[in-house]
């Protein structure tokens, strides 16, 4: 059974995958974990229950407005009005877990223009074939790919982008 933990840090990890923000979500959990271990008296104070949920979410927009995304400012928001603030440190460690976990199945395909949805549906197929397991794909376009596609799975990187086929072609030519 999953842990309140683990959901939650899920969950924080579908909200900033839609914005496109799930290392840098992980990054500013991991601050706002060390900077409320930092300051006791500030971490006291949000987790006290004789201090008002209005005025906890003032003091974390003045503390953290502008330094961190919206979506964790307020998902950390939303903890403290569910009495979960003390779960921040085991979030951020969860939440980093997830992301390992997510971004190591994630294919990005970078390409030269933009595919059409059954372009994608056919290309995505082909590289869950090349990895050989399922895999998130997730389309960049990289107008300096003259044809063909490049394919990152954590730090593999498959290129058949036009470019290095070329590049290979010129290499043998000049061996003989």
């Amino acid at each position: 059974m999953k842990t309140k933990e683990r959901l939650l840090a899920e969950s924080l990890f579908s909200l900033s995958e839609a914005f496109g923000l799930e290392e840098r979500v992980g990054e500013e959990l991991m601050a706002i974990s060390r900077a409320l271990k930092e300051k006791s008296e500030l971490k006291d104070l949000l987790e006290s229950e004789k201090v008002e949920f209005e005025k906890k979410r003032n003091i974390l927009k003045k503390l953290f407005s502008g330094k961190f995304s919206a979506q964790t400012l307020s998902f950390i928001s939303l903890l403290f009005e569910l009495g979960e603030s003390r779960k921040i440190d085991s979030l951020a460690v969860e939440y980093q877990k997830v992301l390992k976990e997510r971004m190591e199945k994630l294919a990005e395909v970078r390409v030269p223009f933009p595919l059409e949805s059954l372009e994608k549906e056919k290309l995505a197929e082909r590289v869950k074939e090349i990895v050989g397991e399922d895999v998130r794909v997730q389309f960049v376009v990289d107008e300096s790919i003259l044809g063909g596609f490049k394919l990152r799975i954590g730090d593999k990187l498959i290129d058949a982008s036009l470019r290095t086929q070329l590049e290979k072609i010129k290499d043998l030519a000049g061996k003989r």
